[in-house]
C-alpha cells in the first residue's frame, strides 16, 4: 500500500474541510465511500498541502463523484522545484497544471493560501484552523528545496487542544523551523512525511511534544528501517498508523480527545 494523506475535519457548526485526498485510486476506494457513509455531500474547503499525487491525486475523482466542493486551495510550487523531481512519484508539472485546469473546467474555484490564512475560526466554539508556514520551493530561508518542503504547515486549535498538521515537511526546512522561536507544541501531531527517515528532524518533533501521533503510512513502511527513527522517538506515546489501524477518527473538544479506529476492508 502506498502512503498518502486525506484528513477530514468536521466542525460543530457543520463546516467541513478536507486536507489532501490521497492518490486517485484510494480516493475512489476509501475516501469517497467514507464520505458517503458519513452522509457528507458538501465540503466547504479542500486544502492540498503540496503538489505530490499522493496528496492531490484524487481531486478530480472527488468532484466527479457528485460531492459539492465549494473551494480548493492548491498552491503552485516553483516550476524549477517540480522539474527537479524526475522520479515516478515526484512532482509532475504537466499533471499538476492539467489537474488545476480540469478542476476549473468543472466549475470549482482553485485558490492559493499563505501564512496567516485562516480556513475556519469560531470564537464561540474556540476553534481555529490557520496556515503557519508556506514556501514555494524556490524562495525559502534555506534556498531551493524539494516539493515536500513546500507543504502547508497548519495548526487546528480547539480550546486548549491542538493538532499540528505538517504535510510532508522534510529535514531541510524542518531543521530551519526547529531553530526558530516559534511555539509548535500541540496535543496531536500528524507525523511529517509519513513518519519516514527523511522527515523533519527529532529536534522539531520534540518541540511539538505531542500526547498522541497520527501516521498516514503503510504498515510495511512504518515497520521498515525507514520508519525506525520515529518509531523509536515516539515509543512511549500512543501512535496510530493507517496501515495498521485503518480509518482513524479523532474527536477533539476544548478539554479532551478520543481516538477511534476502524479497519480498512
Amino acid at each position: 500500500m502506498h502512503s498518502g494523506d486525506a484528513i477530514l475535519i468536521q466542525f460543530q457548526d457543520d463546516t467541513v474541510i478536507l486536507i489532501d485526498t490521497g492518490f486517485d485510486g484510494y480516493t475512489r476506494s476509501h475516501l469517497i465511500p467514507l464520505l458517503e457513509d458519513r452522509k457528507i455531500n458538501r465540503i466547504d474547503n479542500v486544502v492540498i498541502t503540496h503538489a505530490h499525487r499522493n496528496h492531490y491525486g484524487g481531486l478530480v475523482a472527488l468532484i466527479e463523484s457528485g460531492i459539492q466542493v465549494n473551494n480548493i486551495y492548491f498552491n503552485l510550487p516553483a516550476r524549477a522545484a517540480c522539474d527537479r523531481e524526475n522520479w515516478s512519484t515526484g512532482c509532475d508539472w504537466e499533471h499538476v497544471t492539467t489537474t488545476r485546469r480540469k478542476l476549473e473546467s468543472l466549475g470549482v474555484a482553485v485558490r492559493s493560501a499563505g501564512p496567516g490564512h485562516v480556513f475556519h475560526s469560531d470564537a464561540t466554539l474556540a476553534t481555529r484552523l490557520e496556515v503557519l508556514f508556506a514556501f514555494d520551493g524556490a524562495i525559502t530561508p534555506v534556498g531551493a528545496t524539494d516539493i515536500n518542503d513546500t507543504s502547508l504547515i497548519m495548526r487546528l486549535d480547539v480550546g486548549k487542544n491542538s493538532i499540528l498538521l505538517t504535510g510532508d515537511l522534510n529535514s531541510r526546512l524542518g531543521s530551519w523551523l526547529a531553530d526558530q522561536e516559534f511555539d509548535f507544541k500541540a496535543t496531536v501531531l500528524k507525523a511529517p512525511h509519513h513518519g519516514i527517515e527523511s522527515a523533519a528532524p527529532n529536534k522539531f518533533l520534540r518541540m511539538v511534544d505531542p500526547e498522541i501521533v497520527l501516521v498516514p503510512v503503510s504498515t510495511g513502511h512504518w515497520l521498515s528501517d525507514r520508519g525506525k527513527r520515529m518509531r523509536e522517538l515516539f515509543a512511549d506515546k500512543p501512535v496510530f498508523v493507517n496501515g495498521i489501524h485503518g480509518h482513524i477518527t479523532l474527536r477533539l473538544t476544548e478539554d479532551d480527545y478520543l481516538v477511534q479506529t476502524r479497519k480498512l476492508r
